[in-house]
């Protein structure tokens, strides 16, 4: 099934049935996504010309979705956490070192003054950027990524537009 449609669904005007109204086309757009294949195959041999928002896998029915585990936060840090010290241990190949080479020391002529760093804090009690919590609603949502698996070269799709708006043709 192809399906084109320059349109965004936020664009279109909302109707009382829950569905939109295509301005450029004169035509009602039907949400489909929530439909069956065999609903949507029985509708459309009923009436062909129906413009309508699809799921992307209702459009190309050969994707299949992977799906990847979600690993927690805490996990991916405390894997981290030990792998690096687990890397800091020295192999048991290396040679011990030798002695080191004999230097000499000698005072400075220049005398340099320990330099002193005062701990300041904001009076009003403001923290650091670090430390603030967002003020952005969306910023804790974070998208998912959704990749597809197909017959077609390259084979794994990552897919950006889930729905997809426009008159089928079969």
């Amino acid at each position: 099934m192809r399906v084109s449609c320059p349109q965004r669904w936020e664009d279109m005007r909302p109707q009382p049935d829950g569905n939109r109204f295509c301005e450029s086309c004169a035509k009602p757009v039907i949400d489909f996504t929530a439909w069956k294949d065999a609903d949507l195959h029985a509708w459309f041999v009923e009436q062909p010309d129906t413009c309508g928002q699809f799921r992307l896998d209702q459009v190309q029915p050969d994707l299949i979705e992977i799906t990847l585990p979600a690993i927690p936060r805490e996990l991916m840090c405390g894997a981290l956490a030990a792998l690096a010290a687990l890397s800091l241990s020295t192999a048991s190949a290396q040679r011990t070192p030798t002695d080191p080479a004999p230097t000499e020391q000698s005072l400075l002529q220049r005398s340099h003054a320990p330099m002193i760093v005062s701990e300041q804090r904001a009076e009003d009690g403001e923290r650091c950027w670090a430390e603030k919590e967002s003020t952005d609603p969306l910023a804790a949502v974070e998208e998912r990524k959704r990749y597809y698996l197909s017959k077609r070269f390259p084979f794994v799709f990552k897919a950006r537009r889930f729905r997809v708006i426009g008159c089928p043709s079969f």
